[in-house]
């Protein structure tokens, strides 16, 4: 039984993440929905560990809006992964992501907040602290921008692997940019720069001049 279930793991994971690569609409829902449904068929049969990967199906959905149908199971399946205590940091981890997606930075702050990180992989902790730092660069106060950079490009900067490039950071500190908000923060911008090198260049320090 445990090596039915996790050779389902593996497979539907995978399904899952090939999924999250294909540009194509319509193929993508389908692998996604695919993937759905047999994990709603495996739950359905009374194994619970398929509760996390169905929020994280439903939140990698394309139709996922917040508001959606399809939203509104991300939530479900998330609380139940944490109630039922199934992947329960990456649970919340996940439903704060959805926080943050539909602007409501202080839930998704708290709900980052009560995971810890060193329980984490490397990569998703990264994702963590950059959901963490966004969001409080949304509730601000913008005199605390430079110190939340630096210490966040202090964080990367320590880590044994190579980062993944900070999509979610990158995005809001062009929509900051654009309002001025970064005047103070030249200093932090140049040790996100030394601390991203898959870059490659000054994308930090430039993104104040755009």
């Amino acid at each position: 039984m445990a090596q039915e279930k996790d050779d389902a793991w593996l497979r539907i994971w995978e399904q899952i993440d090939n999924a999250n690569l294909v540009p194509e609409h319509d193929q993508r829902k389908q692998e996604i929905e695919s993937a759905i449904s047999e994990l709603r068929q495996l739950l359905e049969s009374g194994q619970k560990w398929t509760l996390y990967p169905l929020g994280y199906a439903y939140y990698c959905h394309p139709d996922r809006q917040p508001g959606s149908p399809m939203s509104s199971q991300v939530d479900s399946f998330l609380r139940l992964a944490i109630s039922e205590n199934v992947e329960p940091e990456l649970a919340r981890l996940y439903l704060a992501f959805q926080r943050y997606d539909e602007k409501r930075f202080e839930e998704s702050r708290d709900l980052v907040g009560q995971v810890p990180l060193e329980n984490l992989h490397e990569n998703i902790a990264i994702r963590c602290a950059e959901l963490q730092l966004c969001n409080h660069l949304w509730i601000g106060p913008q005199a605390e921008y430079p110190a939340r950079l630096f210490d966040f490009a202090t964080y990367i900067a320590s880590l044994s692997e190579p980062a993944i490039e900070p999509l979610l950071l990158m995005s809001l500190l062009e929509h900051l940019a654009e309002r001025n908000a970064l005047t103070d923060c030249q200093a932090a911008l140049v040790e996100l720069d030394r601390a991203y090198p898959i870059l490659s260049g000054h994308w930090f320090r430039d993104v104040v001049c755009r």
